[in-house]
C-alpha cells in the first residue's frame, strides 16, 4: 500500500532540503475508498482538494509566449528549471504579465521542489493528470463530454489499438477546427490521449503512465495490465520493480496489455513525404525502445497530420 500511495500521491517538498510530506487528505481519501469497496478507486483525485481552474488560469496572465513555454515544458518533462529567488509577495501587474507563472504553480501545489537544485517538478501522477486538465482548458484543448466507452472497452478487452486510435482521432481530434492545428505541437496529442485513457481505465487492472523513461529513451505513453499472479505470462513483462512504484498488484484484466506508444505530428498542410518522414522517425525511436525487458512489448507508432489523417503501425 505504501508503494501505491507513493506512486499516485508522491510527496511534496516545501524547501529544497526538506523531507517529503504527503497530502493527508489525498492519502485518507484513498484509504477510505479502499476500506469501503475493497479495491482501488477509479478516480484517485478527491474533488474537495482540487484548485479552482480560474485560480490556475490567473497565474498565466496575458503573456502567451511564456504561458506556452511553461505548459509545453511541464507537459513533456513534468519538471521545469527555475533558478530565480522564490518571491513571496507579488505585484498584480506582474501576474497579468505572466512574470510569476512558475512561482504561482509552486504555491498552488502543481509544482514542488525536487531533489535536484534549480529544478521544480510535478510531484506525482495525480497532480500531473490534474495539471494537464488545467493546461488543456487554458489552451482551449477542452473536449466535449462524450461517452468514449465503445473504443476504450474494445481496447481494454481485445487489445484493438487501431480502433482506439481511430476513435481518438474521429471523436476527439477532429472536433477541433482545421486552423487550430497550424501551430499545435505533439504535447496536444500526448496529453489528450493520456488524459482519456487514464480517466477511463480501472486503476486496479491497468497502469497508464505518461512520458515514461526507458533505458533507450522516453516513451510518450505506456499502458499495461497487472499480472494475474507473480508467475503469470502475458505477451510482455511489466516494468522492473524499480520502475513499477505500484508494487505487486495482481489483477484479472480481460486482456494482457503491454503497449508502448510513440506519437508524432506534422502540420495539416504537410505533404505525404513529410508525413512519412516523421512517421519513420517515430518508428525508429520506438524500435530502439523495444529491447531488453521491453522486447516482447507491443509498440504503437502514430503520426497525426493535423486533423486531416494519420498513419499507424503496430510493431
Amino acid at each position: 500500500m505504501k508503494q501505491i500511495i507513493q506512486h499516485y500521491y508522491n510527496g511534496y517538498r516545501f524547501s529544497p532540503a526538506s523531507e517529503l510530506v504527503y497530502n493527508p487528505m489525498m492519502t485518507l481519501y484513498l484509504l477510505e475508498k479502499l476500506i469501503h469497496s475493497g479495491k482501488l478507486p477509479d478516480d484517485f483525485t478527491d474533488s474537495n482538494i482540487r484548485v479552482d481552474y480560474n485560480q490556475i488560469a490567473f497565474l498565466f496572465g496575458n503573456n502567451f509566449k511564456k504561458r506556452d513555454e511553461v505548459i509545453e515544458t511541464l507537459s513533456r518533462d513534468k519538471a521545469i528549471q527555475f533558478s530565480s529567488k522564490i518571491n513571496i509577495t507579488f505585484d498584480m501587474r506582474d501576474y497579468k504579465e505572466g512574470r510569476h507563472i512558475v512561482e504561482g504553480l509552486l504555491f498552488s501545489g502543481i509544482l514542488t521542489y525536487s531533489d535536484k537544485r534549480f529544478l521544480l517538478k510535478i510531484p506525482n501522477l495525480v497532480t500531473y493528470e490534474r495539471a494537464l486538465s488545467y493546461f488543456e482548458r487554458i489552451k482551449d484543448f477542452e473536449i466535449e463530454k462524450k461517452d468514449y466507452s465503445k473504443w476504450m472497452v474494445e481496447y481494454l478487452t481485445t487489445g484493438n489499438v487501431e480502433f482506439l486510435v481511430q476513435g481518438f482521432f474521429t471523436e476527439v481530434v477532429q472536433q477541433f477546427p482545421g486552423d487550430f492545428f497550424a501551430n499545435v505541437n505533439e504535447s496536444f496529442y500526448h496529453g489528450l490521449l493520456f488524459h482519456l485513457i487514464y480517466n477511463n481505465t480501472p486503476k486496479d487492472l491497468y497502469e497508464v503512465l505518461p512520458e515514461y523513461n526507458l533505458p533507450n529513451g522516453q516513451a510518450n505513453l505506456i499502458v499495461y495490465s497487472y499480472p494475474k499472479s507473480s508467475g503469470a505470462k502475458g505477451h510482455g513483462r511489466v516494468p522492473s520493480p524499480k520502475a513499477t512504484a505500484s508494487g505487486e498488484r495482481l489483477s484479472d484484466a480481460p486482456y494482457r496489455l503491454h503497449d508502448l506508444f510513440e506519437i508524432k505530428r506534422v502540420p495539416k498542410s504537410a505533404t505525404d513525404k513529410e508525413l512519412n518522414a516523421m512517421f519513420d522517425q517515430g518508428k525508429q525511436q520506438l524500435q530502439s525502445y523495444l529491447k531488453g525487458e521491453y522486447k516482447t512489448w507491443r509498440g504503437v507508432v502514430v503520426c497525426f497530420r493535423g486533423n486531416k489523417d494519420y498513419r499507424i503501425e503496430i510493431l
